[in-house]
C-alpha cells in the first residue's frame, strides 16, 4: 500500500497483470473534525490524527502487508468500490468506515516504526532536507531563466506546496530568495573585477539593466556603481 499526501510528488513502480485500486479522497472527507490547512498537514502530530502517519513517512517505508492483512485490504477496497458505485444510503459513511480501517491496519502492522520516525521530528529534517536542495539550485542556476516550476521539479514537489514551504520557513518568496542570490553574485563580481555593470546584471542572472538597479538599491540602499565605488 501507498499513501501520497497533498501536494507531494512521489513514484510508484507498477507491476503487469496486477490489480490497482487508487483511492482519492479529500482531508474533509477522511478527517472532518480536523481544521488545518492541506498545506499545513506535515505539522499535525500523529497524536493529533494518527490517520496521517502512514501519509508523513511514506518516503521512508514500504507498507508491504502480510497475506491476511492484504487480503483484508482487497476486501475493503472491492467494498469502497461497490459503495461508490452505487451511493446508495449510508454509502459515503461505509466507504470513509472501509477507508479507515485499511490505514488502521497499516498503522498497526508499521505502529512501532511511525511512531519513532515521529519521535526522530523526521517531517522537520524532510524540510531542512529541502531547503538544501532548493539553496543548492539557486546557486547552480541563478544565472538562468529558471521559475518556480523548475526549482518544484528539481526538489520534488508541487510548485504550491513548494511556495508554501518557502514562505512558511523562510518568510520570502521564491523569486525574493532567487533575485537575493543573484544580487549576491552581482556584488562579489563588482567588487572583484572591473567588468561593466551592465555586465555584471547579465552575468547574475538580470535581463533588464532597469530593474537590476531597482532591485539591488532596494537591498542594499545604493546605486550598483555607488556600491562599487564605496567598496573600493
Amino acid at each position: 500500500m501507498c499513501f501520497i499526501p497533498p501536494y507531494k510528488l512521489h513514484f510508484i513502480p507498477t507491476v503487469p497483470d496486477s490489480e490497482y485500486y487508487l483511492i482519492n479522497t479529500t482531508q474533509l472527507f477522511m478527517l472532518p473534525g480536523l481544521n488545518v490547512d492541506p498545506l499545513d498537514l506535515e505539522d499535525v502530530s500523529i497524536e493529533q490524527a494518527p490517520e496521517l502517519a502512514p501519509f508523513k513517512y511514506q518516503e521512508y517505508l514500504d507498507f508491504t502487508l502480510d497475506r491476511d492483512d492484504f487480503e483484508t485490504v482487497r476486501d475493503l477496497c472491492r467494498s469502497m468500490l461497490k459503495e461508490s458505485a452505487e451511493r446508495g444510503p449510508g454509502s459515503i459513511v461505509l466507504c470513509r468506515a472501509y477507508l479507515l480501517q485499511c490505514i488502521g491496519l497499516v498503522c498497526r502492522r508499521f505502529g512501532q516504526t511511525l511512531w519513532h520516525l515521529a519521535e526522530q521530528r523526521v517531517s522537520t529534517a524532510a524540510k531542512r532536507e529541502t531547503l538544501s536542495r532548493l539553496g543548492h539550485f539557486l546557486r547552480t542556476n541563478f544565472d538562468k531563466q529558471v521559475s518556480l516550476t523548475d526549482a518544484a521539479d528539481d526538489v520534488g514537489l508541487t510548485p504550491t506546496y513548494l511556495a508554501h514551504l518557502v514562505k512558511k520557513e523562510t518568510g520570502k518568496t521564491f523569486l525574493e530568495l532567487l533575485t537575493e542570490r543573484r544580487l549576491d553574485r552581482a556584488k562579489e563580481l563588482m567588487l572583484h573585477s572591473s567588468m561593466p555593470i551592465a555586465r555584471i546584471a547579465e552575468m547574475a542572472g538580470f535581463s533588464e539593466l532597469a530593474y537590476f538597479t531597482r532591485r539591488f538599491k532596494q537591498l542594499t540602499g545604493v546605486s550598483p556603481s555607488r556600491f562599487r565605488a564605496n567598496s573600493r
